[in-house]
C-alpha cells in the first residue's frame, strides 16, 4: 500500500483539476514482487486518468485482497472520466488502440494497455 500511495502523491502534483486517492481494505499488502516494474504500471494507470479525465473529478486507487486465495493482490483504478465503449473492450490490449469515442478531444499517443499487460502478467499478476 505504500507504493500505492506514493504513485498516488507523485501523480497528484501533476493535476490540480483531479484529486487522486489512495484506499485499501488491508493495513498493508506485501508480496514478493517487482517494485519498479508496479510502479511504472501505476503510473501509466493513474497518468491514463488523469489523461481521460478532461473535466477533472475523483480519481481512486483501491488496493485490496480479492477472494480467490493467498498471494493475489487487486489493483482497480477507477475515475470519473469518458470511459471506454463495450465494443471496444475486446481491443483494449492492441499496442496503439485509441477507444473510438476519444477522437481528437484528447491529444497525446495512444500507447494502448500492452505495457501495463505485459508488466503485470510478469509480475504475476493480470490486467482486466
Amino acid at each position: 500500500m505504500a507504493l500505492a500511495r506514493k504513485v498516488a502523491n507523485d501523480a497528484q502534483r501533476f493535476t490540480d483539476r483531479h484529486q487522486i486517492e489512495a484506499h485499501t481494505t488491508e493495513g498493508e499488502v506485501l508480496g514478493l514482487l517487482d517494485c519498479a516494474r508496479l510502479e511504472r504500471v501505476l503510473q501509466n494507470l493513474l497518468s491514463n486518468a488523469v489523461k481521460y479525465s478532461p473535466d477533472g473529478g475523483t480519481i481512486r486507487l483501491d488496493v485490496s485482497r480479492p477472494a480467490i486465495g493467498e498471494g493475489w493482490a487487486l489493483i482497480a483504478v477507477r475515475d470519473q472520466g469518458v470511459g471506454i465503449p463495450a465494443a471496444d473492450i475486446p481491443r483494449l490490449f492492441e499496442r496503439f488502440f485509441r477507444a473510438t469515442n476519444v477522437g481528437t478531444r484528447i491529444r497525446g499517443p495512444a500507447s494502448g494497455w500492452p505495457a501495463p499487460s505485459r508488466s503485470s502478467s510478469s509480475t504475476a499478476g493480470a490486467s482486466r
